[in-house]
């Protein structure tokens, strides 16, 4: 009996030891950047977590059995809205920028992909195929942070809705071939797209004949968006509207794409995720350089909810 003990305790010791050490985060994914770019959150082992943008110890934001994904931070940074698929569908959710105060905002069983903040912090913009279309693509909606009605921000199809800084223009996606289908040359095509929200107008913003999107302002009339037009590679590049000469291409990546990324709200840094690893880039000056972020994470926790199926234990 006394061997026994002694063993649950040696065990239980060396389970402290190694949740204590942590470790290097592997595969983190969605990554999003504060509004001042000095932090980010990603998407790792299911949860949302937050880190310096220089790298360093990460701070696990949310700890459930379900998957959350992609992240958003508000203008002001005092809030950050993610999905998750805590219940059922993927919904849209948001908190404060501590972790804290977690609110479901979407209660719908179509999937919602969430793209960004309102210029003015008030709403979410996503995209959802909640309303069975024959064509086959999703819309583009708006909810207000504190429930309501979701609205259609435009009648078109689109995907990837981002305000500009004052509210006036929304850059958003057309087109279906996947970005993991390299090297498509194709009337489906993606391309960057803009919308009037006073005017109610649309203008084409791109029209490489391969995939650009993905597009985040940097300022009221510069984008920086994700084209494969140079090296059969998907890199970044920064394009003011109307200017479509003056393409500036950001990173030259060769054979492993961007994946995804996002634009801190003063324009100043970009978060960007190539394969395993994400990577800062300052966007002040040319010729800068992705920066490969180390990161590294606690070991697992839980909240203590676990998801049980009862069908088999129901009668009529």
């Amino acid at each position: 009996m006394r061997r026994m003990c002694h063993l649950v305790a040696l065990a239980a010791s060396t389970a402290i030891v190694a949740g204590a050490d942590g470790g290097n985060v592997d595969l983190p994914r969605h990554p999003a950047v504060s509004p001042d770019g000095g932090e980010i959150t990603y998407s790792w082992r299911g949860d949302i977590w937050k880190a310096p943008l220089g790298g360093g110890e990460s701070v696990r934001l949310t700890a459930h059995p379900s998957v959350d994904s992609r992240s958003a931070w508000s203008p002001d940074g005092t809030m950050i809205a993610f999905e998750s698929e805590r219940d059922g569908a993927s919904n849209l959710f948001v908190m404060r920028a501590d972790g804290t105060d977690v609110r479901q905002v979407t209660f719908t069983d179509r999937p919602c992909v969430l793209s960004a903040f309102s210029s003015d912090g008030t709403s979410l913009l996503f995209e959802s195929s909640r309303e069975g279309d024959v064509y086959r693509d999703t819309r583009l909606y708006r909810v207000r942070v504190d429930g309501g009605p979701i609205a259609r921000l435009m009648d078109c199809f689109g995907s990837h809705a981002v305000d500009s800084p004052d509210g006036s223009l929304v850059a958003f996606e057309r087109g279906g071939s996947s970005w993991t289908r390299r090297h498509y040359r194709g009337p489906d095509d993606r391309d960057v797209w803009a919308f009037d929200v006073r005017a109610g107008t649309f203008s084409q913003v791109t029209d490489w004949i391969g995939n650009d999107g993905m597009a985040r302002w940097r300022d009221g009339r510069t984008l920086v968006f994700a084209s494969d037009r140079e090296n059969e590679t998907v890199n970044l590049y920064e394009m003011r509207i109307g200017e479509p000469n003056q393409t500036r291409r950001l990173t030259s990546f060769d054979g492993q794409d961007v994946w995804d990324f996002d634009v801190s709200l003063d324009g100043r840094r970009a978060v960007l995720l190539v394969w395993d690893t994400l990577y800062s880039l300052d966007l002040t000056g040319r010729g800068a350089e992705p920066v490969a972020i180390d990161l590294s994470a606690s070991a697992d926790s839980s909240d203590g909810i676990a998801l049980k199926g009862v069908s088999d234990q129901t009668s009529e």
